[in-house]
């Protein structure tokens, strides 16, 4: 069995700026787990342990069949569950015509897994040093952090190990 998700990498030119924003972030007095730079993703949806590689492929190959690429924008922060019990630091990922979401919603519908508004996660918290200070700094930070074209959507291996998850990219399915 492979433990995989399906999702889309960050390209380079943006990873810098959420490298800064990471930085930014644990200067609010967030103690937590940064997401590596090689790891920022924004998940479509996570399949767990899957036991047939095979026809995910097949099911991901139909859902992408003449999906256009389009652009995204990696916008504000959004504190996972809420800003009261804060488990993850994340940024809200979208574009106008909600083409991400209905990609998001295709991939879950035909190839199944588990799947949430989307997002690209920065950090996972593990504790606040002052809740009140912290939502007065995070609300003060830009609102927008990136854009980019998704031409491409990848089924990736995620093998947890001591350091943190390692992806790796099992397919690349390209967008027309």
């Amino acid at each position: 069995m492979v433990r995989c998700f399906v999702g889309i990498f960050i390209p380079e030119h943006v990873k810098h700026e959420l490298i800064d924003l990471q930085k930014r972030i644990l200067n609010c007095g967030v103690d937590g787990k940064l997401v590596e730079k090689e790891n920022f993703h924004v998940s479509l949806s996570f399949l767990g342990d899957v036991e047939n590689i095979d026809t995910v492929v097949k099911n991901l190959e139909k859902t992408v069949k003449n999906q256009e690429k389009f652009i995204v924008e990696i916008g504000e922060i959004s504190t996972i569950p809420n800003q009261n019990f804060v488990r993850v630091m994340a940024l809200n990922v979208g574009d106008p015509g909600n083409k991400l979401d209905a990609l998001r919603v295709n991939v879950q519908k035909h190839v199944g897994g588990d799947s949430y508004k989307t997002h690209l996660t920065l950090c996972r918290v593990r504790n606040i040093e002052d809740k009140k200070i912290f939502i007065e700094k995070i609300n003060k930070l830009p609102k927008r952090f990136g854009i980019f074209e998704v031409n491409s959507i990848q089924l990736i291996e995620s093998r947890l190990s001591g350091n943190g998850p390692v992806y790796t990219i099992i397919k690349d399915f390209k967008l027309e």
